[in-house]
């Protein structure tokens, strides 16, 4: 897959990375504890889109676009120090985006259904915090 970002402690442990996976354009998470966990049908290319991941009470939510994608039950992660990287693993180019990343933002709590869909709607920034 092409990784949009990822939080890795070593190249042998993924806290987690969100990425675009290479054989089916889908978007995917992926931890060490949980596996990877695909989401929805083949994402256009060359185009725009909003790509949001959730976590809440145990419960994974995929957003493309203001939609939702499905959900999935995840472990707890433990909270650590690790650096964050766009575009790439942290650790080598593999598994570099090939394609344009803007308006990154990662919240300290997960974002309602309604708020995904106004941000998608709006187009106007960021209206969350």
């Amino acid at each position: 897959g092409r990784v949009i970002l990822a939080i890795r402690q070593a190249a042998n442990n993924t806290c987690y990375q969100l990425f675009l996976q290479d054989s089916v354009a889908t978007l995917s998470w992926h931890d060490s504890t949980n596996g990877s966990i695909t989401k929805g049908s083949a994402v256009s290319l060359d185009e725009w889109h909003l790509a949001v991941f959730t976590i809440a009470s145990g419960t994974l939510t995929i957003y493309l676009d203001g939609n939702s994608l499905g959900t999935s039950s995840v472990d707890e992660r433990s909270a650590n120090d690790a650096g964050v990287s766009f575009g790439q693993t942290g650790f080598n180019t593999a598994e570099e985006f090939a394609g344009l990343i803007d308006d990154t933002a990662i919240f300290d709590r997960a974002w309602t259904s309604d708020e995904v869909t106004t941000y998608w709607n709006g187009g106007a920034g960021m209206l969350f915090n």
